[in-house]
């Protein structure tokens, strides 16, 4: 069930500002366990069950994010055509390179050398993140590949 909020934490129209919006994005997805960050989540921190919960929690949120690149440079808005397509031309050589080493690293064994690298629990990963990882980087090699042509 999806978490309603206290009357002050909801959106409204009236009321709500993009500051709101802003400290939100920045709780949810600007730090290393957002997970946590859910509401009702945050004294689940340091349980076993919720570790994992974490990490599965981040590899839908690596995959959407994938997903979401794809889409966006596949079609991009209108609005922001010209500074969609510039910033893809600049860094989907780096994005790539980000997905080879994702998948490189789905058969490591040293968990701490990871969580240096990434900086946020994700290893080791789950069956379904490998299958959904490797769909999503042969359908951002595809765009990509598009894009050069």
């Amino acid at each position: 069930a999806e978490y309603m909020g206290k009357h002050s934490e909801n959106w409204n129209g009236d009321s709500s500002n993009l500051l709101q919006l802003f400290v939100s994005i920045q709780g949810l997805v600007l730090v290393s366990q957002p997970f946590y960050n859910e509401a009702g989540y945050e004294d689940r921190i340091g349980t076993p069950e919720a570790g994992i919960q974490s990490r599965y929690y981040n590899e839908v949120v690596i995959i959407t994010l994938i997903d979401s690149m794809s889409t966006l440079w596949e079609k991009p808005l209108k609005l922001f055509n010209t500074e969609i397509c510039a910033y893809w031309r600049e860094n989907w050589k780096k994005f790539l390179v980000l997905l080879e080493m994702y998948l490189d690293l789905k058969n490591q064994s040293n968990s701490e050398e990871i969580k240096k690298i990434f900086k946020f629990d994700l290893y080791p990963y789950s069956k379904g993140f490998v299958i959904a990882l490797n769909r999503a980087f042969k359908q951002f090699k595809n765009v990509a590949e598009m894009h050069q042509q």
